[in-house]
């Protein structure tokens, strides 16, 4: 099972802790197991050996993301972006970064998150659907938020966490008819 592999994936880094591709197994059996309290752990010890390592802080800051913390959660994935070199990875922070940035009540720079991976991915589910979602909840840029849920469904039409959000963006901007056919 997962938790034996880890396990033994875990004895055999306390002998070699310098193999990277081990961690990210190690990590990727957290994450599989949606144990991030591991996960934050184990990359711990992983950034003590690559500290340079972008993928291993974009792990453990969405690894705080989802234990509701969220002030090491940004931390984490500011320091990491500096590492990132490819466009996918950068990506990945910025998405990231947004949903961290609108727990934290730092709406604009949540913005500013989601916006730089729209331009770089016009096409990101995620960052459609939580950018859009975000803008209804705050009842701001409801035409910016409408336009980018309707793209979400036409996009991923079956999807019904995507249905909702359109859905909820068009109540949130009062076309309860538009929504009610949803």
């Amino acid at each position: 099972d997962a938790e034996s592999a880890r396990d033994l994936y875990l004895q055999s880094l306390d002998e070699n802790p310098d193999n990277y591709e081990m961690w990210l197994r190690v990590v990727d059996i957290d994450w599989k197991m949606k144990d991030y309290q591991s996960a934050v752990k184990h990359v711990e010890r992983a950034l003590e050996m690559f500290p340079n390592q972008a993928e291993l802080y974009l792990f453990q800051g969405s690894a705080h993301y989802l234990l509701g913390e969220y002030q090491q959660a940004l931390d984490l994935l500011e320091t990491g972006k500096i590492y990132a070199l490819d466009d996918k990875l950068i990506t990945q922070f910025s998405a990231q970064l947004g949903d961290v940035y609108h727990q934290l009540g730092q709406y604009q720079e949540s913005d500013q998150a989601y916006t730089e991976v729209l331009t770089r991915d016009p096409e990101n589910l995620h960052v459609l659907n939580n950018y859009s979602y975000y803008l209804a909840l705050r009842k701001e840029k409801l035409d910016k938020a409408r336009e980018m849920a309707a793209k979400l469904v036409k996009l991923a039409p079956d999807q019904p966490n995507y249905l909702d959000t359109y859905g909820w963006v068009l109540y949130t901007s009062g076309k309860y008819n538009e929504a009610r056919k949803l």
